[in-house]
């Protein structure tokens, strides 16, 4: 039956009454065949040999039309039509039954075992043509277990015999099985001329019926058979090649075992074949191409596929600096972008997702990496050698890489190669060598490639080649840099350590290592901070960059770059205030600095201490920083200066700060610059600042000219060394360390033409708004409507214009260094800008009719009576309202004290003050009255002007009437009125008769 399964070796006598078993179990219903041992042993070989020479004679004595089909199935073509033979003719159904009986019979007899064989061989071939399977196993079984006296050669002959009546009716497995039987007999102890040839085309012609097939991945895909059989197969075919002298062919057997049948076995069985393999691979080494046989079998290669086995092929993309990407064009405007949430036709649904498609690409000649995980399952140490990847498509060279895995361990190996030419690349696997086979693992040949997430190829883009560009700095680097996104693309880094408004240099070298000549170079600063901030800072020139391009293979260029160490110099210093990283949120300096007094003609002052007392008149309010950044119509409770309001947090400059940021290069040339690709590399600065001046407080002071005011600064020498302090052209100062020192700086005043400029751009940019049709929230808003807007753009144009014309240069003579400290973002109050701007009115000055000069001394007796004149012109562009002119005498002491009680030393006829209701455009105003002295001394007069209130000469919202509203209204509601006073004050001596 051929339900029955073979789990051993069927010619050795311990198996033998297993197989009586199934021939009584199969013939116990029509049959019983007494015991074998009875037949004779003698019988003659001549007769046995010409049963198995004779053909199938007799075999169609029923005279029954019948063909058998090429499986081996009879089929009877009469079986429609039953036929009547005779009375003395036997039904074809009784010639098998006849056989059975005949058979029985004749094992009776101890010599009858020839006649009983050719019985029974009879028997099989009329029962083939008949169509019953069944039967003509039962015959043939019953041959196998006659024991006749004959020669290997006829032993043989009866197993192809039986192998080729077998094949007859589909009886694969039993037809291999006598195949095997023939192999043994072949080249068994007792035969005296083995031929190991032919039982090594034998078992390998048993191959089809053990379920087997030449091909490796056909068995796995397959998967069909029974292991124990083909596993014993295959070893007795790895020794029958190794007899034959064919050690190539039993390394291949052996391949083909650990390859095909590596999951039936257990580990022991696993180690022992792998050790087996290795001793057959060091006579003949394996290789994964076909061997030939001389009949012209064609045995196909094998592969070790899992042995090491592969987890995961990761396909690498190009380090970050070496990355290829697109440079980018800028975008034409093809109109509004309209949403749907309806996707008609969409690509993501119609086109399935391709795993195998790599998302990046390779560059032409780049060095290109795989990561391979693979394990170990032997117990013992497994050395790999000569890895290397597999590929189709374009031309690729694959490095060598070799590897100890320990058992039972993940190992990644980084396998590495280079595209030699530019187009589509196809990774089908890698190869090995490893236990001296040398093998071609292919991932779509891998076993349960599925369930590892292995597709059958990976493809990857390979792009022409790109330049390679190597970055290198005159500054020293750093241990560690970069917590910056993208910080993957830098190559290299640069530290400096500046103090606050120094200035260092940095030489930039650009080195082409590649043989490919750099065309296209593009440097940007990136940091976290913001642009304008940034620009101050780092100050590169992209011209010179540009100017020396293209740069050719193995040559270098060098470009400087300025850093700068910018900072806020204005605040006050507080030592127990943490550093902060951001503005108030109230948007005021919580520390800043308050006005203060000094006297006109005092020098420097050096003050022990960090802060200085204000004057006692001033405001105790905070003074706001002017912010270069923001637009001027912020509301005039705005705070920080513009680095105040940035994100690295440069509050004041009285701390060590941080600052990192990258300089990033885009760079390409060649092939690749013409599909449109670059690459990218960065150096990362790390800049250090060290607090250096800082001015706490300040102030604004008339001069001895109109034409000039004194900005009175506090200033503080944070470091540890002497400071050297040049605040003008030709005076300088030296402050110890950390200390403080005032100084008073002559400034010329503002000019109003300045603001007036700035007026009429303000105006031409909100006419342009509202000229593009865009919403704005100024829409109908004039700008001499808004007052404190005004002012906020007045202070702004002022602020400007002091830290342009002023230059604090400072410098540490011990350290070699120097600097400049800005005041930029300077805060200036109403009373601070009446003196900063040039005055609106213009001013003649007569005593006794004679025109009074600048610093000029004028001298009188007491008791004289003096004529004293003033007259005033209106030079703005709008109305002065409520305008009052007045005069008053007064003492100075030069200690900062002024006496205006001089009811007994001085008199007055006529009125001290007059006020003139409205003060047309170039329209003028006198004033006259006469002085009597009583007691000498020297007196000086305040002449001064002060204006009520201001309106604009027309409704129209003219520029002009805007320079008015800035520089001669009230600032704020909460300001006072303007003042504008006759600079230097007339300075009288008078003596006695």
């Amino acid at each position: 039956n051929n339900s029955n399964a073979y789990n051993g070796d069927s010619g050795s006598p311990a198996v033998r009454p297993k197989k009586a078993d199934m021939v009584i179990n199969l013939n116990s219903e029509k049959a019983s065949i007494p015991d074998k041992t009875s037949a004779s042993s003698n019988s003659s070989a001549s007769s046995i040999s010409s049963t198995f020479s004779s053909g199938s004679g007799g075999s169609t004595a029923s005279g029954s039309s019948s063909s058998l089909t090429d499986s081996g199935t009879l089929v009877n073509k009469s079986a429609s039509t039953a036929q009547k033979f005779p009375p003395n003719i036997l039904q074809p159904e009784d010639i098998p039954a006849r056989y059975r009986e005949a058979i029985i019979n004749y094992s009776k007899y101890r010599n009858a075992g020839i006649i009983e064989t050719e019985a029974a061989l009879k028997a099989a071939r009329i029962c083939i043509e008949q169509g019953k399977n069944l039967d003509v196993a039962m015959f043939l079984q019953n041959v196998l277990y006659i024991n006749l006296n004959m020669s290997e050669q006829q032993r043989v002959r009866r197993f192809e015999v039986l192998t080729d009546l077998y094949q007859k009716i589909g009886y694969n497995r039993k037809a291999a099985f006598c195949q095997r039987l023939a192999a043994w007999r072949h080249v068994a102890v007792s035969n005296t001329n083995p031929d190991w040839g032919q039982s090594y085309r034998l078992m390998l012609e048993s191959f089809s019926g053990h379920k087997l097939s030449l091909e490796p991945q056909e068995v796995l895909e397959n998967n069909t058979g029974w292991p124990v059989l083909q596993i014993d197969l295959l070893q007795q075919l790895v020794g029958t090649a190794r007899r034959l002298g064919q050690p190539a062919l039993a390394t291949r057997h052996m391949t083909f075992l650990l390859q095909t049948m590596w999951a039936q076995l257990n580990s022991h069985d696993q180690k022992e074949m792998a050790l087996q393999l290795q001793n057959l691979a060091s006579q003949c080494e394996g290789a994964p191409v076909p061997l030939v046989l001389e009949n012209g079998t064609v045995i196909p290669p094998a592969n070790l596929t899992d042995l090491p086995l592969c987890s995961q092929l990761l396909v690498k993309d190009l380090p970050s600096h070496m990355r290829p990407a697109k440079i980018a064009i800028s975008k034409v405007d093809s109109g509004p972008f309209l949403f749907t949430p309806i996707h008609f036709n969409s690509v993501d649904r119609r086109t399935p997702k391709d795993d195998s498609k790599i998302t990046f690409n390779w560059v032409q000649h780049d060095v290109c990496e795989v990561n391979v995980k693979l394990t170990n399952p032997l117990p013992f140490e497994l050395q790999v050698t000569d890895i290397r990847l597999l590929t189709t498509g374009v031309v690729f060279e694959a490095f060598p890489q070799t590897v100890m895995l320990q058992p039972n361990v993940v190992t990644t190996v980084s396998l590495h190669g280079t595209p030699i030419e530019k187009g589509d690349l196809d990774i089908q696997g890698y190869s090995t060598h490893t236990l001296g086979i040398k093998s071609n693992c292919r991932l779509k040949q891998m076993l349960h490639r599925k369930r590892r997430n292995l597709p059958n190829h990976y493809q990857v883009n390979v792009i022409p080649a790109l330049p390679k560009l190597e970055l290198k700095t005159s500054l020293p680097q750093t241990a560690t840099f970069s917590g910056m996104p993208n910080a993957d693309c830098v190559t290299t880094s640069a530290s400096i350590t500046l103090y606050n408004g120094e200035s260092g240099e940095c030489v930039v070298t650009l080195t082409n290592t590649s043989n490919i000549l750099i065309e296209y170079i593009d440097a940007t600063f990136h940091s976290n901070m913001d642009s304008t901030l940034q620009n101050r800072i780092f100050q590169l020139a992209t011209d010179e960059i540009t100017s020396q391009l293209p740069i050719k293979p193995n040559e270098s260029i060098d470009f400087k770059l300025i850093i700068y160490g910018e900072a806020d110099f204005l605040g006050a210093i507080t030592s127990s205030q943490p550093y902060v990283h951001s503005s108030h949120h109230d948007g005021t300096n919580s520390a800043g600095p308050q006005s203060l007094t000094v006297s006109h003609g005092g020098g420097a002052i050096t003050v022990s201490n960090q802060s200085i007392p204000s004057r006692i008149s001033s405001p105790t309010g905070t003074h706001r920083r002017n912010d270069p950044l923001t637009s001027s119509f912020r509301s005039s409770h705005s705070g920080h200066s513009s680095l105040a309001t940035l994100s690295v947090g440069i509050a004041t400059g009285h701390m060590p700060r941080q600052l990192e940021a990258q300089l990033r290069f885009r760079y390409s040339g060649g092939e690749g610059l013409q599909e449109g690709f670059c690459r990218q590399c960065a150096i990362s600065f790390n800049v250090e600042l060290l607090p250096s001046a800082q001015i706490t407080n300040w102030d604004v002071l008339s001069a001895e000219i109109p034409s000039q005011f004194y900005l009175v600064l506090d200033v503080v020498n944070q470091t540890a060394q002497e400071m050297s302090l040049n605040y003008t052209s030709n005076k300088t100062i030296l402050i110890e360390a950390k200390e403080s020192c005032r100084v008073p700086v002559p400034v010329d005043r503002c000019p109003l033409e300045r603001i007036l400029a700035a007026m009429e751009q303000q105006q031409q940019s909100l006419n342009s708004i509202g000229a593009d049709g865009y919403p704005s929230i100024l829409s109908g808003v004039g700008v001499p409507s808004n007052s404190g807007d005004a002012a906020d753009l007045t202070e702004r144009v002022c602020s400007e214009h002091i830290s342009e014309n002023v230059n604090l240069k400072w410098a540490l003579p011990g350290l070699d260094c120097s600097g400049v400290a800005s005041l930029r973002g300077i805060t200036l109050s109403p009373t601070m800008l009446d003196l900063v701007t040039v005055p609106p009115l213009q001013w003649e000055v007569k005593i006794d009719k004679q025109q009074v000069a600048p610093q000029s001394e004028v001298t009188c007796v007491t008791g004289q009576f003096i004529t004293l004149s003033v007259g005033i012109c209106n030079l703005s562009a709008s109305v002065l309202h409520q305008v009052q002119l007045s005069v008053q005498f007064y003492q100075d002491f030069q200690n900062g004290h002024h006496n205006y009680r001089l009811e007994t030393r001085v008199t007055m006829t006529g009125p001290n003050h007059i006020l003139i209701p409205a003060l047309n455009k170039d329209e003028k105003a006198f004033h006259e009255c006469s002085v009597i002295f009583f007691t000498p001394g020297r007196f000086k007069a305040d002449i001064q002007c002060r204006s009520l209130s201001s309106t604009t000469a027309t409704t129209a919202a003219s520029v002009d009437s805007a320079v008015v509203v800035s520089s001669s209204s009230a600032a704020s509601s909460s300001s006072s009125s303007h003042v504008w006073r006759f600079i230097p004050p007339v300075e009288i001596t008078v003596i006695d008769q």
